[in-house]
């Protein structure tokens, strides 16, 4: 196998961010950084599946399909959660911010799982012995 030095520039970035934001910074600000990015995930997901191409839309699909929808909910949540109160969030709980950490991630686990299994059924059926070929405007 071989990686473009760019694709793996941006893997590094990826898991340093991540890192940082569940262990480096403050856990209020924390908890607001991952609010953010359960925010924007249904329109990322949604817009993957709508423009991407190949691998990348089946990765979409899958994520959409295994548990993506429940992402749908969660803005209702994190606006209950982050407008109780501007004085809560600032002194929340460090076992309440640990739980809200191992949950973000491994809902998000899930979804990257459940992508990559939508990226290998897409392979399975386009390998060419059973006959199925890739749509034209999708390749």
């Amino acid at each position: 196998m071989q990686f473009r030095l760019k694709s793996l520039f941006i893997v590094v970035l990826l898991v340093a961010m991540g890192c940082g934001v569940l262990v480096a910074l403050p856990d209020w600000l924390s908890c607001v950084v991952l609010s953010v990015v359960v925010l924007a995930s249904p329109a990322a997901i949604i817009t993957a599946i709508v423009y991407g191409r190949r691998a990348v839309r089946a990765f979409a699909i899958g994520c959409l399909a295994s548990g993506g929808w429940v992402l749908w909910a969660a803005p209702y949540y994190v606006a209950q959660v982050t407008l109780e109160g501007y004085d809560e969030i600032l002194n929340i709980e460090p076992e309440a911010a640990t739980t809200v950490k191992i949950i973000f991630v491994v809902f998000y686990g899930v979804l990257f799982l459940a992508g990559l299994v939508g990226v290998g059924v897409r392979r399975l059926l386009y390998q060419g012995c059973n006959g199925i070929r890739p749509p034209r405007d999708c390749c």
